[in-house]
């Protein structure tokens, strides 16, 4: 189950990347640089004159954040209940 939000988040966030890294801002790969990338993200998505590209973006992130509360849900059970899924 853990799976199902995982793939999602990740090609959201490879996406997220490759719009961040188009304007000139850096998007890292790894776990601790993810938060820095979403910030920009969000910065590129605020700065966006274009509102048919600015709702693409909403819809992006959106996805993003609930791909990664899926996982996080998931992840909490699977450490609560002492018992592999």
């Amino acid at each position: 189950m853990f799976a199902i939000g995982a793939i999602p988040a990740n090609i959201l966030s490879l996406w997220m990347a490759r719009i961040v890294r188009s304007k000139g801002l850096q998007f890292g790969i790894w776990n601790f640089q993810v938060p820095q990338g979403v910030a920009n993200f969000v910065r590129v998505f605020r700065s966006e004159p274009d509102a048919g590209r600015r709702s693409t973006y909403k819809l992006i992130f959106s996805g993003f954040l609930l791909s990664s509360a899926w996982c996080l849900v998931w992840f909490v059970g699977f450490i609560l209940s002492g018992r592999s899924s």
